[in-house]
C-alpha cells in the first residue's frame, strides 16, 4: 500500500513539474518548477526504499543511480557550462549503476536475448542519428571535449537499454529506453535547434524512465 500511494504521489509531483515548465516564466511556476523536480526525485528514492531497495546489492545500485541523479536534477537546474558538465557526470555514474543492478539480474535470472535485441532495436535512431548530430554541432563550435563525453555518455545510456533487456524486465528495458529519448531531444534542443514542446519532452520521458528502471529492478 505503501509503495501504491509513494507511486500515485510521484507521478502527481511529476505532472505538476512538466506542467510548471511550460509556465516557467511566469510567477509562481517558476518557483513551482525546480521545487517538483527535485521532489519527484526524493519520492522515487522513498519508492524504492518501499520496494525493498536496502536489502539487496541491486536495491543499493538502483539507490546509488537515483541519488546521482538528484544531483543531476539539481545541476540542470542552472543553465551555466559547467553545471551542465556536472549533471552529465553524474547521471553516466548513475548509468553505470544501473548497468551494474541489471546485469546482475541478468546473472541470476539467466539473459534475455530477445528483449535485449529489442532494446538494441529501438534506441539505434538515437545512436546513428541523434547523437553524431549533436557531436557535430559540439564539434562545429569547438567543444571538443564536450563533444567526445555527450558521445560516450550516449554510448552508455544505449548499453543500458541492452543490458536491461538482458534481465528480461520489459518496464526496465523500456525505461532505458525513454531515458534515451529524454536526452537526445535534451541534447538536440541545446545544441543543435530548439525543438517544439522540448521541455515537456524530456521531463514526461525522463520521470515515466526513472520509474519503470526503479520498478523494473526491484521487483524482478
Amino acid at each position: 500500500m505503501i509503495a501504491i500511494l509513494l507511486g500515485v504521489a510521484f507521478l502527481a509531483c511529476a505532472a505538476t513539474c512538466w506542467y510548471a515548465d511550460q509556465r516557467s516564466t511566469l510567477p509562481p511556476y517558476h518557483l513551482v518548477f525546480p521545487v517538483t523536480k527535485v521532489a519527484a526525485t526524493l519520492i522515487l528514492i522513498a519508492l524504492a526504499v518501499a520496494l525493498g531497495a536496502t536489502t539487496s546489492g541491486v536495491g543499493w545500485a538502483v539507490l546509488a543511480a537515483l541519488a546521482l541523479g538528484l544531483v543531476g536534477d539539481a545541476a540542470l537546474l542552472s543553465q551555466e557550462g559547467w553545471a551542465f558538465l556536472l549533471g552529465l557526470g553524474a547521471f553516466l555514474a548513475g548509468h553505470v549503476a544501473y548497468l551494474f543492478a541489471f546485469a546482475a539480474i541478468a546473472g541470476a535470472q539467466g539473459p534475455s536475448l530477445l528483449l535485449a535485441l529489442l532494446g538494441a532495436v529501438l534506441v539505434a535512431p538515437f545512436a546513428v542519428r541523434s547523437l553524431p548530430r549533436v557531436r557535430r554541432a559540439l564539434l562545429a563550435r569547438g567543444d571538443v571535449m564536450l563533444g567526445q563525453a555527450v558521445l560516450g555518455y550516449g554510448a552508455a545510456l544505449c548499453l543500458l537499454a541492452v543490458v536491461a533487456g538482458l534481465s528480461g524486465q520489459v518496464l526496465a528495458m523500456v525505461g532505458a529506453v525513454l531515458f534515451t529519448i529524454s536526452d537526445a531531444v535534451l541534447a538536440l534542443d541545446r545544441f543543435v535547434g530548439p525543438r517544439a514542446r522540448a521541455g515537456l519532452v524530456v521531463l514526461s520521458t525522463y520521470h515515466l524512465a526513472q520509474l519503470g528502471l526503479v520498478v523494473g529492478a526491484l521487483t524482478a
